[in-house]
């Protein structure tokens, strides 16, 4: 496989990798569900903390949103770099959120096979940044400066 090959699959819509690893760890869920072999200890509660976990991230997802009303387009069509708010504190909250809500999909099965595919996809989440990171370096020359000020992708004083 070549390079470009590989960061055209990361650099896709978020809209759309969402859908696909949503709908992928909604039917591992929905297949391992009742196969005991698969489950983790303390299925009940770790699913509420995997719910709660999900619901959380959309919250906060919406929040974000609203800041970065682009965030959902393929990074071609951003138009501009967004740096207030959240986005003064971290680079990437959306992409944050999206791996808070796929652990909390993953736990709320209590399915061992779900949750390693949301730590995966969480895994594909951290990579797309990386890349969309390099994108918008050559795009917006100002994201430079940007990432100088803001060192954190996603989480302060970590990452």
């Amino acid at each position: 496989m070549n390079k470009s090959f590989i960061k055209n699959f990361f650099l896709i819509s978020p809209l759309k990798k969402c859908i696909l690893e949503w709908g992928i760890l909604l039917i591992s869920g929905i297949l391992f569900l009742y196969i005991k072999n698969f489950k983790i200890l303390y299925f009940p509660v770790i699913s509420i903390l995997g719910a709660c976990l999900f619901f959380l991230g959309i919250i906060f997802h919406i929040v974000c949103e609203r800041i970065h009303k682009q965030a959902h387009q393929h990074s071609d069509k951003i138009k501009k770099i967004i740096t207030t708010s959240i986005y003064s504190k971290i680079r990437h909250p959306l992409y944050l959120t999206l791996i808070i809500m796929n652990i909390g999909i993953g736990l709320s099965f209590g399915s061992l096979v779900t949750i390693i595919l949301s730590l995966i996809f969480s895994l594909s989440t951290i990579i797309t940044a990386l890349y969309e990171e390099d994108y918008l370096s050559r795009k917006f020359p100002d994201y430079i400066e940007y990432k100088k000020k803001v060192p954190w992708r996603m989480i302060p004083y970590v990452f």
